[in-house]
């Protein structure tokens, strides 16, 4: 049985609704409840970390006073990666295509890769700790406009574990991605060995389930499935189109899952 999940309205226009009405045809029984806005500039920051790593909980940090800065237009992923798993301490939020995804952007930017690492649009590369550097890089990034808008939905099927999130968009397809990730809002967990080992870290929007999506079309469905540990009411899901040559973000839009 399905669960309708109403997802905050986090920024928007009602101008904005009038153009992507024609969008909302065939996509599902009500209008769509998240989107970008239409004039301001986004800053998407991915962090790639560990808990493995000694370096990456001043990064953590850094990603949680952002965050609390309730900025709607800043979107903030935390990027587990697994290769310092081998120090004897296996990270339970890191992921192998996590890894894969940030050496995707080392080979596209020219960089070397290493923890704690930040990406803020796809295009500013700095060490994930540098308060001044993200600072820049994001107060860059609101400067320039979004130039694809992206509205979404979703249904939460609780005997499967999945979302069905319905999307739609606005602006030019060509060479984009969509990629929808999974967020877990808050977590803490006791680290017993390796470089942290004795520490208790807390993490902000973990990256728990991702995937990129080439699009073609305008509107379209995707299944996102939820770990079994993860509660609804702690998951967020944030939807971001990227130009899959250059790395470019061009759009951003993020919703609150919660169950009724």
């Amino acid at each position: 049985m399905k669960k309708k999940i109403f997802i905050s309205v986090l920024s928007g226009f009602i101008l904005l609704l009038v153009a992507f009405g024609f969008l909302l045809k065939g996509l599902g029984k009500s209008d769509l409840k998240i989107e970008s806005r239409a004039s301001s500039g986004i800053a998407v920051v991915e962090l790639f970390t560990s808990e493995g790593c000694s370096s990456c909980p001043p990064a953590d940090q850094l990603l949680s006073d952002l965050k609390n800065q309730n900025n709607p237009q800043i979107f903030l992923l935390a990027f587990h990666v697994d290769y310092w798993n081998y120090l004897g301490w296996k990270d339970p939020f890191s992921d192998a295509k996590y890894s894969a995804r940030q050496s995707e952007y080392a080979s596209t930017l020219y960089y070397d890769v290493y923890t704690p690492q930040m990406i803020v649009n796809g295009k500013k590369v700095f060490v994930g700790s540098n308060r001044p550097e993200a600072n820049d890089a994001i107060k860059d990034a609101l400067n320039h406009p979004a130039s694809l808008q992206i509205k979404f939905e979703s249904d939460y099927n609780k005997q499967r574990k999945t979302l069905a999130v319905k999307y739609a968009l606005d602006g030019d397809l060509k060479d984009q991605v969509l990629n929808i990730a999974l967020i877990e809002n808050d977590a803490t967990n006791n680290v017993s060995r390796g470089e942290n080992s004795g520490k208790t870290l807390h993490h902000v929007n973990v990256v728990r389930n991702f995937k990129s999506v080439p699009l073609s079309n305008t509107s379209a469905e995707v299944s996102v499935h939820l770990p079994d540990d993860l509660a609804p009411k702690n998951t967020s899901l944030i939807l971001y189109s990227q130009n899959e040559k250059t790395k470019e973000v061009t759009g951003a839009a993020v919703g609150i899952v919660s169950e009724m």
